[in-house]
């Protein structure tokens, strides 16, 4: 199944694109998070981000179906 990823502020930077289609099996968040930061080692492995489901915030343990938008966003903080 394909599933497109946008990629926001530093992510944009590290992965070289702000969105890439990329081709998966029936897969959850935060596997999907795994297969980036394997593909964009700039993107940390401990790092936290925030991840958004077709423009809804999701969770690590949220099922992908074909055709979806996962979109990624560095952590941030405030002050």
């Amino acid at each position: 199944m394909r599933v497109r990823i946008k990629y926001f502020a530093k992510y944009a930077d590290l992965a070289g694109t702000r969105q890439e289609e990329l081709e998966v099996g029936h897969i959850k968040i935060g596997e999907l998070l795994r297969v980036v930061k394997e593909k964009h080692p700039g993107i940390r492995e401990n790092e936290s981000s925030l991840v958004a489901l077709n423009g809804k915030y999701g969770n690590e343990e949220q099922t992908i179906s074909d055709g979806d938008t996962v979109s990624i966003f560095p952590p941030v903080s405030g002050g």
